[in-house]
């Protein structure tokens, strides 16, 4: 695992913690409305029960990446960063709806340093590399799907600053109620619909400092309350079929903001679009997404986001582009993901 936090002034530091990631391109695409659906590769870092719900036996390894695009106002240019991975998943499904995985997150978190001068903190930042490697497993009961992971973190900022480099843990537990049914119109047409309920609970990572009276807090990963639920209402007209998804999430999480810890309330509104063949195992499958997620602190933007998805067979490729919501921040990301469902 990469050690992480090069150079890192600790000083005049204050950290916003885990709201710039770049983990879940699929859930990007949708504004991170992702906690009542969480049934791919990525959604051990959601909520880890929706992966109960993927009942077959096979194998899931998902592959992501993603790239910083700077905006410059002064000469209207966009400056493009490198494309820089950032998850990767290997996942068990079972048809009795047991799921077992193993994952790995790299991304980054922006801070901001701590003068005393509101106008000082606004103009500098420093981006913070932070790794995570995570176990998790997933088992339902009937319409009841419960999940949890266990994750390791490490921070490594150097001798000067008295930062503990051992590794530190959380976790994450979560709950999802799903129910669903099908009638059929015709004999060509059909109608269904999903009905999905998920509640989560993810713990802090945090480091300390001792170099300062009572310490000097970093936060890697804040802690997060969710509460979403989603409706997909799908269609079978002859060989071809439509999903159409709409969900929300109500997330409470921790931050540390200037000089005091806070809680940072968030409402998160996404919408997904497939289009497929109903007949054929290895058919083609058409996804368009779109999200929203608005803040009730100022020092966030309310950002939009967009993503498509094709998968065919066992191939799945998602891109997505959003805004990161911080500090009235200038930047875009624009994430790719792969994953390989493999048959056992």
């Amino acid at each position: 695992m990469n050690k992480f936090v090069k150079g890192l002034t600790l000083l005049t530091l204050s950290t916003t913690s885990s709201i710039a990631t770049a983990e879940g391109i699929r859930a990007k695409g949708m504004g991170e409305a992702f906690h009542s659906l969480s049934n791919d590769g990525t959604g051990w870092i959601y909520n880890p029960a929706g992966l109960a719900g993927v009942s077959t036996d096979a194998v899931d390894f998902t592959f992501e990446g993603a790239e910083t695009r700077k905006r410059n106002d002064e000469n209207n240019s966009i400056d493009a960063g490198d494309l820089e991975f950032s998850y990767a998943a290997a996942t068990l499904f079972t048809k009795t709806g047991f799921a077992l995985g193993l994952y790995y997150q790299s991304s980054t978190i922006q801070t901001r340093e701590n003068t005393q001068d509101p106008d000082y903190w606004y103009t500098n930042f420093k981006d913070i590399q932070r790794d995570f490697l995570g176990l998790g497993l997933a088992f339902k009961s009937n319409n009841h799907h419960f999940g949890l992971t266990g994750d390791m973190a490490q921070v490594d900022a150097g001798s000067t600053y008295a930062i503990t480099d051992d590794y530190e843990f959380g976790g994450t537990f979560g709950y999802k109620w799903s129910t669903q049914d099908m009638v059929s119109l015709t004999s060509h047409s059909a109608l269904g619909y999903q009905f999905n309920f998920g509640a989560s609970y993810q713990t802090e990572i945090s480091y300390k400092s001792s170099s300062f009276n009572g310490g000097r807090e970093i936060i890697v990963r804040p802690s997060k309350t969710a509460l979403a639920g989603s409706l997909g209402l799908t269609t079978f007209f002859g060989d071809v079929g439509t999903m159409l998804t709409g969900s929300y999430d109500y997330v409470d999480s921790s931050h540390f903001l200037l000089s005091s810890s806070e809680n940072v309330v968030e409402n998160r509104f996404g919408g997904e679009l497939a289009i497929f063949g109903a007949d054929t195992e290895d058919g083609i499958q058409l996804t368009l997404r779109a999200g929203l997620r608005q803040f009730d602190d100022e020092i966030f933007n309310d950002v939009t986001s967009f993503g498509i998805g094709l998968s065919y067979g066992r191939h799945t490729l998602d891109v997505a582009s959003w805004e990161e919501p911080l500090f009235d921040s200038s930047d875009d990301r624009i994430g790719l993901s792969y994953s390989y469902l493999w048959d056992k």
